[in-house]
């Protein structure tokens, strides 16, 4: 399918903004026929979205109690006729024209998924799309390769462990005082630097705190 007139187009309320704006099964977003606050009379009519220049998806403003909710159609349309976006997943586009909208255009996938589609349609920014190796001549593939899932950005493993490595020799963590065992600040100092809050301290650190406790008591 990929024209408009191949089917009928269908409407539905847009959940949380019932009987102000419903979505269409053609990827349209409109708003209801609605009384103003001084009586007058508004119209129904379909949104004209905005286009995001970064990736081209179509946004639409629109407005509850007063208040702005800018929302993209894609992510309306698929929610009124695909259902709730399982958690950890995201709205895909089959086709990855972020414009095409129709509800038999749109699924759910993780955003892994969703980059590895922009990647095989050659929609994706990323510079190191087509690159066979990286700057220091290292195989951007196999082993070798890691895709950062927020941004599907190909990077090398070899130079993302020397840039770890040499940031680590720059910048050294500074060494951790060493543990006064016996003394109740000892004791604390053994808890948050050796064992964890979870594990208990060494005996002398916690014989020291159990007399500290004891003295306590007395006084």
């Amino acid at each position: 399918m990929t024209g408009v007139e191949e089917y009928p187009e269908r409407w539905k309320p847009v959940t949380d903004f019932e009987g102000f704006y419903e979505a269409s099964s053609y990827g349209r977003i409109k708003i209801l026929p609605r009384m103003g606050r001084q009586g007058r009379a508004y119209p129904g009519q379909v949104l004209r979205p905005a286009v995001n220049p970064k990736s081209g998806h179509l946004l639409v403003m629109l407005y509850k109690d007063g208040v702005k909710c800018p929302r993209y159609v894609h992510r309306l349309v698929a929610r009124e006729f695909i259902g709730e976006c399982p958690e950890g997943q995201e709205t895909r586009h089959k086709d990855n024209d972020p414009s095409n909208n129709h509800d038999w255009n749109l699924c759910y996938g993780t955003r892994l998924d969703n980059v590895h589609d922009m990647l095989e349609a050659g929609h994706h920014r990323n510079q190191n799309t087509d690159k066979p190796k990286c700057d220091y001549g290292h195989p951007l593939s196999g082993d070798n390769l890691t895709i950062v899932a927020s941004t599907g950005e190909r990077r090398c493993k070899i130079c993302n462990a020397r840039r770890t490595r040499e940031g680590r020799e720059r910048h050294p963590r500074p060494s951790r005082p060493p543990v006064e065992h016996g003394t109740k600040e000892g004791y604390n100092k053994h808890q948050r630097q050796t064992c964890g809050w979870t594990m208990p301290a060494c005996d002398p650190c916690r014989e020291a705190v159990n007399r500290y406790k004891r003295e306590r008591n007395r006084s």
